[in-house]
């Protein structure tokens, strides 16, 4: 039962070497490893309104306010 039992129903599914050799119609090397040395971007801000400020939609639905 159990774990046992999801990975025998996973047996059905090729592995991704054949998946990618069935699109491609042969064997493909792995892509190489690139380092992404970019800086990570800063959250961004919602743009609208100020945090607790009335919205247009809670003056017209109750359940809008919580």
């Amino acid at each position: 039962g159990g774990v046992r039992g999801l990975e025998r129903w996973l047996d059905s599914h090729p592995t991704l070497d054949e998946r990618v050799q069935r699109i491609y119609g042969r064997r493909m090397q792995p892509l190489p490893l690139t380092p992404v040395n970019d800086a990570p971007e800063s959250a961004p801000r919602a743009a609208g309104m100020e945090p607790g400020a009335v919205s247009l939609a809670s003056l017209v639905d109750p359940f809008a306010r919580f």
